[in-house]
C-alpha cells in the first residue's frame, strides 16, 4: 500500500504556498491531515494560483485528513477519479462477461473478425479468434483475452484497483480549464495529472483538496505545467473528447502490489454531468507494451513466488503474448508480428479540487532486477 507524504508547498512569488483556508490565507508548512500555518492576506497570483503574502498571520486553518475547506485553484472544473472499469462489469458493476467490448476505442480503424488482412502478424500459435475486435471495431485485447489470465490468480482485479482510488491513495485528475457552466466548448483545453496519496479517504464532496504528484509537472513550482494537456479537446453537448493521445500511467493492483499499467496512444471520453460536478461512462483506450506489461505481472507475481522471476512464469508470459494484436506504436504491419495489446477501460469522476504539489511515492521495487 502507498503511504501518505507531507505536502509540499507550491512555490510562487513572494514565498511558497499550498491551499489555503478561508480569507485567501497561505499555508506555508502544512501537513498532511495537519492543521495549516497561518497566512498573509490578500496575495499574488502566480501560476493561475492566488497565493497570499508572507504579511501578518490573518487566515483560517486547514481542515483535518487532507479535506480543507476552501482549496483555490486555476479557473475551471477539476473531477478525480474514483472507479476504474476494468471490463469484469458494466459501469453499474454488474457482472458481465463481454463487458471490455465496449470499453475502449477502435485504435487501428480497422474491424477485425477472422480476416487478418492487414492485420500485424500474431504471436506464434494465436489465432484470428484471440484477434477479433469487440463493438463497432473497438480494440480492446487486454479485456478479452489478459483478464482471463489474471483473474484466476486475481480475481478481485477490479475491486483492488477500486480501493486504491477509494482510500485515496491514487487518482487521476482531470482539470477543464476555465470552464463554467457552458455545455459546449471548443476547444476546451484540459490538464491532467496524477493525484498524490491523500492522507485520509476523499469525501467526494467537492471539498476534497488532492495534492498533485511532482512527476505530473514539467515545472514543480507551477501547477499548470501539466505533462499531459490536451489542447484540442472538445466539450460538446457536455460530451468529452480528448481528441489528442498520450502516454498515461495507472496504477493497479495485481497480487496486491501497485504495478504501474503504462498505456501509450491513450485518448479519452467522457460525458460531464450538467452541473459538472461529475462525469460517467469514461473511456480509456490505448496500447500496452507486450514486453513491458509482461515485466510488470512478472515482478508483481515474484513477490508472492521467487521462482517466477524465472522459468516459472515462461508459461504465463507466453500466454499474454498471445494477446498482442497491435503494434506497441498503435499501427498495423503485415509484415511484423504484433508486440503490442490493446486495451480498453471504463472510469468515472466526481468533483474535486487540485491540491498543493507532493512528491510522488516512490516506484515500487522490482524483485526481478
Amino acid at each position: 500500500m502507498l503511504a501518505g507524504l507531507g505536502m509540499v508547498g507550491l512555490a510562487g512569488n513572494g514565498g511558497v504556498f499550498g491551499c489555503a483556508a478561508t480569507g485567501g490565507a497561505t499555508d506555508t508548512s502544512a501537513t498532511s491531515g495537519g492543521a495549516g500555518a497561518a497566512g498573509g492576506a490578500g496575495g499574488a497570483t502566480s501560476g493561475g494560483i492566488d497565493a497570499g503574502g508572507m504579511g501578518a498571520a490573518g487566515g483560517g486553518q486547514a481542515g483535518s485528513g487532507g479535506i480543507i475547506d476552501d482549496c483555490p485553484g486555476p479557473a475551471g472544473v477539476t473531477l478525480a477519479m474514483d472507479e476504474l472499469f476494468l471490463g469484469t462489469t458494466d459501469f453499474n458493476g454488474a457482472l458481465q462477461t463481454d463487458a471490455w467490448a465496449t470499453y475502449g476505442f477502435n485504435l487501428d480503424e480497422m474491424t477485425t473478425t477472422s480476416n487478418l488482412s492487414g492485420h500485424c502478424i500474431p504471436y506464434q500459435g494465436s489465432s484470428a479468434t484471440l484477434m477479433a475486435d469487440g463493438a463497432q471495431g473497438i480494440d480492446n485485447s487486454f479485456g478479452k483475452n489478459v483478464l482471463p489470465i489474471l483473474l484466476p490468480l486475481v480475481p478481485d482485479i477490479q475491486d483492488q484497483a477500486n480501493a486504491a482510488l477509494q482510500s485515496g491513495q491514487f487518482s487521476l485528475l482531470f482539470h477543464f480549464d476555465a470552464l463554467g457552466d457552458e455545455a459546449n466548448v471548443d476547444p476546451l483545453k484540459t490538464l491532467l495529472y496524477s493525484g498524490a496519496p491523500l492522507s485520509a479517504p476523499p469525501q467526494w464532496d467537492g471539498k476534497d483538496c488532492w495534492p498533485v504528484a511532482d512527476t505530473s509537472l514539467s515545472d514543480p513550482n507551477d501547477v499548470t505545467s501539466a505533462n499531459i494537456a490536451f489542447s484540442e479537446s472538445v466539450l460538446s453537448g457536455n460530451s468529452w473528447n480528448s481528441n489528442g493521445t498520450a502516454t498515461l500511467v495507472l496504477p493497479i493492483s495485481i497480487l496486491n502490489v501497485q504495478a504501474p499499467l503504462t498505456i501509450y496512444h491513450a485518448r479519452m471520453s467522457t460525458v460531464l454531468s450538467s452541473t459538472h460536478q461529475g462525469a460517467a461512462l469514461g473511456r480509456i483506450g490505448g496500447v500496452l507494451d507486450t514486453e513491458e506489461f509482461i515485466d510488470v505481472v512478472r515482478n508483481a507475481a515474484a513477490t508472492i513466488s521467487a521462482p517466477y522471476c524465472g522459468a516459472a512464469f515462461d508459461p504465463t508470459a507466453d500466454s499474454i503474448r498471445l494477446a498482442s494484436d497491435i503494434m506497441k506504436d498503435g499501427t498495423q504491419d503485415p509484415n511484423s508480428t504484433c508486440d503490442g495489446i490493446s486495451v480498453g477501460l471504463g472510469f468515472s469522476l466526481l468533483y474535486a479540487r487540485l491540491g498543493p504539489v507532493q512528491m510522488a511515492p516512490p516506484p515500487a521495487m522490482k524483485p526481478c532486477d
